[in-house]
């Protein structure tokens, strides 16, 4: 009977190096353990001989370690690229020239990108965690919390357009033109919204200036 025995103690080690180092050093750490377990239980010179060890039961170790540190790798590269694939999304975000905000299905702002920043001239840290109504002017609040809560019992996509022009608040109480365009996603089980985000300023004040012109001639 091949028994595994005391060498199962050596595992955790093997897969915390597979898992940090990569698949060489699991091996590396399947070497080492090996000459360690061989000394200790199974060399003649070891105190600590179980009489039911055996050479077999050191390479039934090894090739247990061996896929064990396979397995270690296949999962640490398939985090590596998922990490690395949202880091860059998130880079691509964090460049876009148009605003974009992530808001869960409390109607609370979770991630804002650079671009959402420069239009409400707020910090990130100031809006991560608060209402997506900071960015509500006064009199519209009670009005947009109620379509918010209707459009998050029936969430669907709305693309931008210039019947989605509404009215911002900036960090210092003045007001911005902006299109906004919604989105609704699903995040780790939990709905959320991702609200794409235009300064429609300057289109807004040469409108108002053509009409002005309209109005003069």
């Amino acid at each position: 009977q091949v028994v595994a025995g005391p060498f199962v103690t050596y595992y955790p080690v093997i897969i915390i190096a597979a898992l940090l180092g990569g698949f060489w050093i699991g091996v590396v750490s399947i070497a080492c353990s090996s000459v360690l377990g061989w000394y200790v239980f199974l060399s003649t010179a070891s105190p600590l001989i179980p009489h039911n060890l055996s050479a077999a039961s050191l390479l039934m170790f090894i090739a247990l370690a061996l896929l064990d540190v396979a397995i270690a790798s296949i999962v640490n590269q398939a985090v590596i690229r998922l990490t690395e694939q949202e880091e860059n999304v998130r880079s691509m975000v964090e460049g876009l020239p148009n605003g974009i905000m992530v808001i869960s299905s409390q109607g609370i702002i979770t991630s804002v990108n650079a671009a959402i920043e420069r239009i409400f001239q707020y910090a990130r840290s100031e809006l991560i965690g608060r209402s997506v109504s900071t960015l509500v002017p006064d009199r519209f609040r009670d009005k947009h919390r109620s379509a918010l809560t209707a459009y998050l019992k029936n969430p669907q996509p709305r693309g931008l357009g210039p019947n989605r022009e509404v009215k911002g608040k900036r960090n210092d109480g003045s007001e911005v033109s902006v299109e906004v365009g919604l989105t609704p996603i699903e995040r780790y089980g939990q709905r959320a919204v991702v609200a794409t985000v235009i300064d429609i300023s300057e289109r807004v004040r040469l409108r108002e200036h053509e009409k002005l012109l309209t109005r003069e001639m």
